[in-house]
């Protein structure tokens, strides 16, 4: 199971194929896994902030590293590849733990995973972002210190 935005099952990315009888190229969807989506967004820009909680912010490559270290376990343990992205949030934000307000927890883990989808539509161009994510023109984490429900 894919770990996906709301109202969703996977996120669609484009890919070109080229049909049996040498026709023309057909575009064709296919999912996009959150891990995947990760791993690209932090490859092309890894300082880039993916979400803040009080005074502390978050960059894709501390989240990827944390993952690549978690996702073994996660997958042992027949669990989703998104747990171990939510499992490394926690475990880079630490005091998130023990923040007593549920809404601000859910905030902040929904935000985070939004802004993966939103920031990998940015930087692999994809035009249609109503289907990924809206692009972002500049850091919405700016505005407060925790990290904002994403819509997508």
């Amino acid at each position: 199971m894919t770990l996906t935005p709301p109202g969703s099952n996977a996120q669609p990315a484009k890919t070109t194929t080229t049909s049996d009888n040498g026709g023309a190229d057909s575009a064709k969807v296919r999912p996009v896994e959150l891990v995947a989506a990760l791993a690209r967004v932090s490859s092309t820009t890894p300082e880039r902030i993916v979400t803040r909680y009080r005074q502390r912010a978050l960059c894709y490559r501390e989240l990827s590293d944390v993952v690549n270290q978690l996702i073994t376990v996660t997958r042992s343990q027949q669990m989703d590849d998104g747990a171990a992205v939510v499992a490394a949030i926690f475990a880079r934000l630490p005091e998130l733990a023990t923040e007593s307000d549920h809404e601000i927890v859910a905030s902040v883990v929904s935000g985070a995973l939004g802004r993966v989808w939103a920031d990998f539509a940015d930087v692999t161009g994809m035009s249609d972002s109503s289907a990924i994510g809206e692009k972002r023109d500049s850091d919405p984490m700016d505005e407060g210190d925790i990290g904002a429900p994403f819509a997508v």
